[in-house]
């Protein structure tokens, strides 16, 4: 496969709205990604407002004896762990967990509408520029993150950013199927997606390592300097996304009497008992969902506290930066590993990597000692990270029946969000009950495990025939891009099944 073929520009050359979509990757990463530097950061002024600042991994120590900073051989003699609390009552290690998971379900009490107003409006456009004026405006207010202000940064990211990310992403994948006209345009677009997304992930972390040791810049620094950049960065790339993208039409109209918001959800349940009925094969892929896409959106915030916190790594850029690095790759060779073990396979192997990364944590890179072999981590979980998602999208279009694909997408990214609260939330209990990070992140692996279960129990040569019989109601690729483009649907959707 070349290398315009990996990245999609045959399929951008042919219909420009490819083109939006893969540049919206390029603009969503690094609005994505710099979390990884703020997510460190505020874990470092959590530690600070706590107390705790002689924590292990801690930037700036202090002694609150003789009310000054600590000099490097007091922090460094502290052998206790924090037992200081921030928002009346967590340790500062279950900050960002406890974050995560009060934006998850703010996400799954909201992400339904956005799939009603692609469903029953004109707006799906909309939703994905105002989705990203949102994102950008959240990242923007977290430049100026700083001692006084971080806490205003935690509910920003929680209450704004991370529900901008999930409307975005939500409605600029409903294109996807629209754009593409068969289903090895599909596997071709979800690869070259992710491949997007990790590249610029990729780029955008050495980018903002590379200036912060020329600057001199320590994590906090570092978190100021990221933001700035993902916000100047995504706009050269967004914009080709407001030029490119079509608008939409409604694709069915709203029930009478009904709100989108309650719209959202009905539609939810109607397509649930859709698909519980006539593609059950399809369903086991959404409940699996629900546990592994948990467990992946937790990997990164566990990671920043166990190295942080556990590992005594001051600044977990290096090790972040190279499950960057491997999820590159990871994605790229998503469609060879479909094609050589299957969809099925493939993605039973993509969660047994993530499996056994997360034991690894438990069993062995549990401790200052053993922190130099981190970089297997940085390996297995960018693997299974690079190569999860375009893997998983296939598997499901590859149950979900044809001609509602926008629709599908909406129920999986629900899905897929629904739980993610959990993980977060279990680790936060477990950690401030036990005082164990490493017990607290087995709730990681064990959220795999559900899912892989599941995947297990799916008959794909069933699902694949249920597939196969709704072929006459396949979309046709319409329009040219641009902003008048429009595209018709074949056949009635979900609608017609309930």
């Amino acid at each position: 496969m070349g290398l315009r073929e990996v990245l999609g520009l045959e399929l951008a050359k042919k219909n420009p709205e490819c083109r939006a979509v893969l540049f919206d990757a390029a603009a969503r990463a690094q609005l994505f990604i710099s979390i990884l530097s703020l997510g460190t950061a505020l874990l470092q002024y959590a530690n600070i407002e706590a107390g705790c600042t002689a924590v292990k991994g801690s930037e700036i120590a202090w002694n609150e004896t003789e009310g000054r900073l600590q000099t490097d051989e007091e922090a460094d003699a502290v052998d206790k762990d924090c037992e200081g609390k921030v928002f009346g009552g967590l340790s500062p290690s279950s900050t960002l967990t406890t974050m995560s998971s009060i934006a998850n379900v703010i996400i799954a009490l909201t992400l339904p509408t956005c799939g009603a107003i692609i469903d029953y409006s004109s707006l799906r456009k909309k939703v994905v520029l105002y989705s990203f004026y949102g994102l950008w405006v959240g990242n923007f207010i977290q430049i100026f993150t700083s001692e006084s202000t971080w806490m205003i940064s935690v509910v920003v990211q929680a209450a704004l950013c991370s529900v901008c990310y999930m409307f975005h992403q939500a409605s600029i994948l409903s294109y996807l199927s629209e754009v593409v006209d068969d289903e090895e345009g599909l596997k071709h677009i979800n690869a070259s997606l992710r491949v997007w997304e990790l590249g610029f992930m990729l780029a955008f972390t050495i980018l903002a390592f590379i200036l912060s040791k020329i600057m001199g810049f320590g994590v906090l620094s570092q978190a100021t300097l990221a933001q700035a950049l993902a916000c100047l960065g995504s706009i050269p790339f967004f914009w080709i996304v407001i030029k490119d993208l079509g608008e939409r039409e409604a694709k069915q109209e709203c029930p009478k009497e009904q709100s989108l918001f309650i719209a959202g959800f009905t539609k939810i349940l109607k397509t649930y008992r859709y698909l519980s009925a006539d593609f059950p094969e399809c369903r086991k892929m959404l409940i699996a969902a629900m546990f592994f896409e948990s467990g992946n959106a937790n990997i990164v915030n566990a990671s920043i506290v166990l190295i942080t916190n556990v590992l005594e790594v001051e600044n977990p850029t290096m090790i972040l930066l190279l499950i960057m690095v491997v999820t590159v790759p990871g994605a790229a060779m998503a469609p060879t590993a479909q094609k050589l073990l299957g969809l099925k396979f493939s993605m039973i192997l993509v969660l047994s990597i993530n499996i056994l990364a997360s034991l690894l944590i438990i069993f062995w890179i549990n401790s200052p000692k053993s922190a130099k072999y981190v970089f297997v981590l940085g390996l297995l979980y960018g693997i299974g990270i690079g190569s999860s998602y375009p893997i998983q999208r296939t598997l499901f279009l590859a149950l979900a029946p044809y001609g509602q694909e926008a629709e599908m997408f909406g129920i999986w990214q629900c899905c897929c969000i629904i739980l993610q609260w959990a993980p977060g939330l279990i680790f936060t209990y477990i950690n401030e009950m036990t005082g164990s990070i490493i017990s607290a992140i087995c709730v990681i692996p064990a959220f795999h495990a559900m899912g892989l279960l599941i995947i297990l129990s799916i008959d794909l040569d069933k699902g694949a025939k249920e597939h196969e019989a709704t072929k006459h109601l396949k979309h046709k690729v319409g329009g040219t891009g641009g902003s008048t483009a429009k595209v018709g649907v074949e056949g009635g959707g979900g609608e017609e099944g309930t």
